[in-house]
């Protein structure tokens, strides 16, 4: 493969696409521009290390396949199979929109448009399994090209994150629950310290209105983050409120201070 004018033989063409993969990952020191024959092989070294580089792609646990200029589908890994549905001879010869199709005309224009380009596509979609069921995935797929800047095939890889997506549902769900029940006793509390404060202030002694009037701000700081929580998690669901108000950051460190008073007194910290 060194020698002024490289070489190599392969019987088929799937065999020559992998040749410019092992090039392109390192696994095989060929120069792109390598002519490539399909008339049988005659170097048992290269053969056996294109059949491990080759054993890799097949069983790698994400879906792999790999396209011509075209989209027309030349390679397609064990993980495709069990992922979509689809045998590998039901998938060579045909186009992803097999599983796909599912997302806007304008997104595949802008798909085509950029891999077309040279540029690598790296994004999430949806997709459909043969027997009906949707997923989402995460998409890379990579422009290969030769020495000359053609580009001579695409190599898609899937990975399935619809479980994944689920369980981000779920925690989504559960924090936004138990933000929701927080509130109703952080309410009670709010309203029974508002009650003691402002119906028996004379009856009080200094220590005692201090001590409720921290309660109170420790009450105010639990809403407030309780209601961050419910933010999170209606930005989790795509679900967005804004607030916007203008804030003293005296009054934010204030409340810091007071927060911790106990701790700085213990310490006998001078602020």
């Amino acid at each position: 493969l060194e020698n002024s004018n490289p070489q190599c033989f392969f019987e088929n063409e799937n065999a020559a696409i992998f040749l410019y993969i092992s090039s392109i990952f390192g696994v095989l020191k060929v120069d792109i521009g390598t002519k490539i024959w399909y008339t049988g092989g005659n170097n048992p070294f290269l053969l056996r290390q294109f059949r491990d580089f080759k054993r890799a792609f097949d069983f790698a646990s994400d879906h792999i396949i790999i396209t011509d200029p075209k989209g027309v589908i030349v390679y397609a890994n064990k993980a495709a199979e069990r992922i979509t549905g689809y045998t590998i001879q039901e998938m060579l010869g045909k186009r992803p929109s097999l599983w796909g199709g599912r997302m806007s005309q304008d997104f595949y224009r802008a798909f085509w448009k950029k891999i077309k380009s040279g540029k690598i596509f790296a994004g999430e979609i949806t997709n459909k399994r043969k027997n009906g069921e949707v997923y989402d995935v995460e998409l890379h797929v990579t422009p290969v090209k030769d020495a000359h800047g053609k580009i001579r095939f695409f190599v898609g890889i899937e990975r399935d994150i619809s479980e994944h997506k689920r369980m981000n549902r779920s925690k989504t769900e559960f924090v936004s629950l138990v933000s929701h029940q927080l509130q109703s006793p952080l309410v009670v509390m709010k309203w029974y310290l508002e009650m003691l404060l402002s119906e028996r202030p004379k009856r009080l002694r200094p220590s005692q209105k201090k001590y409720l009037l921290e309660l109170q701000a420790a009450t105010f700081r639990m809403k407030s983050l309780v209601n961050s929580l419910l933010d999170v998690s209606r930005l989790d669901m795509g679900v967005v409120f804004q607030d916007v108000s203008l804030i003293d950051p005296a009054d934010i460190l204030k409340s810091v201070v007071q927060s911790r008073n106990v701790e700085i007194m213990k310490k006998k910290i001078r602020l």
